[in-house]
């Protein structure tokens, strides 16, 4: 597929990986949803596959897939990322669609009882072009909570205040709407729209809204990114260890040249101060007062300044 983004992050999938609770997944994540039409089934699946930097801020990238009996086609929707208890989309609808001028408001777990906040959303039927827009929404009571596999999650019930098709949501944390983490998928001559069926992040089924339906999760095994405990290789180069205490190593092996720079960011992509003691071919990152946290090292060629690779690393 074409990318219209700076970079990607790539990550190879490694056992032992670490993750807090998010209140939206930002990566690994898979909805799946099913729609019946009269006679006809039609599935839509939603996935994030890759991060992304752009304009110093880290998303991930949205994709759907649309079955029927006889055919099954996948797109890219756009991109998003997270920021404190707000979540921002930047779409690209279409095939080798790249970054939307306009960055868009998708959820606010903020919302307190009468708020009201405008929030992005895609309307499509089988057979009806894609309709993009916003609508008002308002939280009417206090979130509550909801029994989930892995425990008790907050629960907001919404209202959305739209002129194509005013509706309720119910939001999950860790999951998003309940008809989907974008779209709102509906029949074009019965009343009805998709709901998640399933929700898989990172390996686990988190919800069934029929814990006796058939989960069939396909999410491409190309897309996986965990965080990992082991050395981690990529072309030659060595990161251990990940995550890390006092100190991270990057060695190189001998056949890769010597790096133009080294840098590291944090979540919200902002460069984070840093030194490196250089030991033949190896480099050297003392913690010093380094936070806990996740961090993003990007690594620059001295050959060719537009040749970045990206590696995510803890400090713990």
């Amino acid at each position: 597929m074409t990318k219209y983004i700076l970079f990607i992050l790539t990550f190879k999938l490694l056992p032992g990986s670490i993750r807090a609770q998010e209140l939206f997944p930002m990566e690994n994540a898979f909805w799946q949803t099913t729609l019946q039409c009269g006679v006809d089934t039609f599935r839509l699946d939603v996935f994030s596959c890759q991060d992304s930097f752009y304009q110093g801020k880290v998303y991930q990238r949205l994709y759907e897939t649309i079955k029927t009996q006889n055919t099954e086609q996948t797109y890219p929707l756009g991109w998003y990322r997270t920021e404190n208890e707000k979540v921002f989309f930047r779409n690209g609808l279409g095939p080798g669609s790249g970054f939307g001028v306009k960055e868009y408001l998708l959820y606010d777990f903020s919302l307190e009882p009468g708020d009201s906040v405008k929030l992005v959303r895609i309307w499509f039927t089988p057979t009806s072009l894609t309709i993009f827009g916003e609508a008002y929404y308002s939280l009417e009571q206090k979130p509550d909570s909801i029994a989930m596999p892995q425990g008790w999650r907050k629960r907001w019930l919404v209202n959305a205040h739209s002129s194509l098709q005013p509706f309720q949501e119910t939001w999950i944390e860790g999951l998003g709407s309940t008809y989907g983490p974008l779209i709102r998928f509906s029949c074009d001559t019965v009343l009805a729209t998709a709901e998640v069926q399933c929700f898989w992040h990172h390996g686990t089924i988190e919800y069934q809204k029929d814990p006796a339906a058939l989960c069939d999760i396909q999410f491409p095994p190309d897309c996986l990114a965990t965080l990992n405990t082991s050395p981690s290789k990529d072309q030659g180069v060595f990161i251990s260890p990940n995550p890390f205490t006092d100190a991270l190593q990057v060695s190189l092996s001998a056949d890769v040249k010597p790096f133009g720079s080294l840098q590291l960011y944090d979540m919200l992509g902002r460069s984070v101060p840093t030194h490196w003691l250089t030991t033949g071919n190896s480099y050297i990152l003392d913690r010093g007062s380094l936070p806990n946290g996740i961090y993003f090292l990007c690594i620059q060629s001295a050959d060719n300044r537009g040749k970045v690779r990206v590696f995510k690393v803890i400090a713990e």
